[in-house]
């Protein structure tokens, strides 16, 4: 081999050896299982003068917003200490003190006399958060466009006994008013012009002037709650009918001679009060078997059992026993009906599942006062209906929330079924007002419907309408099992028949619903329910 061939090969050979070893050098380390570790990327170290320039932002943003933060705090503690309660007067506003001014949900001003309401904006645009405003009996007869500013949190707006005499402008303005009650003012017309249409569902306007509705009521189209007893009306229009998500309307002690069919179908409407009216005058119950002399009762007037809009609640006897008497105010209006028709009704309802008065006492012709059992150990099913939910019962009374169990739910309903059966079938009554904060129950377990406030005697000739009044009230009777169900769904589920009698009583289409002859006799053959009807009507209540 030649020199030029030896060194050919010894240069291939070194190559080859500088090769290998660069592969040996690439080679990745690994661990005992031959997995590759990977390689340590060292990272930059970062410049002192960058690091330096965060730390002191940091910190200055730190310092910054504990600064903001005391000084919040000093200002609400200044705003606290330099406040003079002792000079605020609750009806001047000017004299409130700043403090947490902001954040008053409920503000009451009422009975004040002649408030003087400021036309301020800045005043009033500090009570950021109003929801709830009384201004119940101040004589106002208008209010400050100012107030507009509590548009974005006022939904409860009381005026009552006042004296306005048409809605102020600046309700209008009021989107989120979802009540309004001026009770006993001087309106004369009911129009949504100046009512807050895009939220309003309950109106009071009870004992007013009213004399007309305009037909512009159809704009109310979220209107639930309707309070019109006590005015001057004697129509109602058609175009109340397009108001479909009316569920209660009072319409006692008007003017009233005839009701439009398409009012009395309306599908969600379930409470209704029409007495006094000379459209069922002739109905009006005379004197009824109850009638009680005067000089047969004692009547303690310095023991009040109870107060309420009508009237006052005494002790008293009769036939040597120990008894409620109620005596009526004089002219007395409440928002459901008249005291004469209430005590008239009260005369002639007789059913062992009925609370009504022993007797009325009538003095010169005048029925005045009202005898009533004095009853002990007993509940109310439900609470009133709160604001929240405007025409449903607010929840089960404290003492029924977790004291009810299957077979009380269960003749509860039958109970309250077979009184309104008899009330509409046999002395054409309407209750007018079936909640479970109307039905009591006593120690044995035995639910009665009371309270006659609402009720009204109908025309049973007048077939039509005496069909669609009583299965308005069929509806109401829906809404009671409903809620009665859902409260104490933990200790019942109901029945299949119960649940598919209930789908026909809440039918939106009025003429469809079961009477209550129907409701009763489906009932008796549902298992569950009873075994006891026969035993509960023969048992001395």
């Amino acid at each position: 081999m030649s020199t030029e061939e030896e060194d050919e090969d010894s240069a291939l050979f070194s190559n080859e050896l500088m090769l290998e070893e660069m592969r040996q050098r690439r080679q990745p380390r690994t661990t005992q299982m031959g997995e590759p570790i990977p390689r340590r990327i060292e990272k930059k170290q970062p410049k002192p003068a960058v690091e330096w320039t965060k730390a002191i932002l940091m910190s200055f943003a730190a310092v910054v917003a504990f600064t903001m933060f005391a000084w919040s705090r000093r200002t609400r503690y200044l705003a606290r200490k330099t406040a003079d309660f002792k000079a605020m007067e609750r009806c001047n506003l000017e004299t409130y003190p700043l403090w947490n001014i902001h954040e008053a949900q409920e503000l009451n001003l009422s009975n004040c006399n002649h408030i003087d309401l400021p036309d301020d904006v800045e005043l009033w645009s500090k009570f950021k958060s109003l929801k709830k405003l009384d201004l119940n009996s101040n004589s106002l007869e208008d209010l400050p466009m100012a107030m507009a500013v509590l548009a974005p949190s006022l939904e409860i707006l009381f005026l009552s006994e006042n004296k306005f005499n048409k809605v102020p402008d600046v309700i209008k303005k009021f989107n989120r008013l979802r009540v309004l009650s001026m009770r006993g003012n001087f309106l004369t017309e009911l129009t949504s012009e100046q009512l807050s249409i895009s939220s309003l569902v309950w109106l009071i306007l009870t004992n007013n002037q009213i004399a007309k509705i305009d037909a512009n009521i159809k704009d109310l189209k979220l209107l639930r709650k309707l309070m019109l007893s006590h005015n001057l009306l004697s129509q109602i229009p058609v175009e109340l009918g397009e108001c479909k998500d009316l569920e209660l309307i009072r319409l006692a002690n008007n003017q009233i001679e005839t009701i439009p069919t398409e009012v009395l179908l309306l599908p969600k409407l379930a409470w209704i009060s029409l007495s006094g009216n000379p459209l069922f005058a002739f109905k009006t119950p005379a004197n009824g078997e109850k009638v009680i002399k005067e000089e047969d009762v004692e009547v303690n007037k310095s023991k009040i059992l109870g107060k309420g809009a009508s009237g006052t609640v005494f002790a008293g006897r009769y036939e040597g026993q120990d008894v409620a008497i109620k005596v009526f105010k004089e002219h007395s209006k409440g928002s459901d009906g008249n005291s004469e028709d209430e005590m008239a009704i009260n005369s002639i309802v007789n059913h062992p599942f009925a609370i009504s008065a022993i007797g009325v006492i009538e003095t010169n012709g005048k029925k005045e006062m009202m005898v009533m059992k004095l009853l002990k150990g007993t509940n109310p099913l439900g609470k009133v209906p709160s604001f929240d939910t405007v025409t449903r019962d607010a929840g089960p009374s404290p003492k029924m929330e977790n004291n009810m169990d299957e077979k009380t739910i269960m003749r509860t309903i039958w109970t309250v079924a077979s009184a309104l059966e008899y009330i509409h079938t046999s002395i054409g009554v309407c209750h007018g007002d079936v909640y479970l904060h109307n039905v009591l129950i006593d120690g044995d377990k035995v639910s009665r419907i009371s309270d006659w406030g609402a009720s009204f005697a109908y025309d049973r000739d007048d077939m039509e309408q005496a069909d669609l009044i009583e299965k308005i009230e069929v509806l109401a009777f829906g809404r009671l099992v409903q809620d009665l169900l859902s409260w104490h769904s933990d200790v019942i589920v109901a029945p299949k028949e119960i649940q598919e009698l209930l789908v026909q009583i809440v039918e939106s289409e009025t003429a469809e619903r079961p009477n209550f002859r129907m409701i009763k006799e489906k009932l008796s053959f549902i298992p569950e329910t009873f075994g006891m009807p026969g035993l509960l009507l023969n048992r001395e209540l």
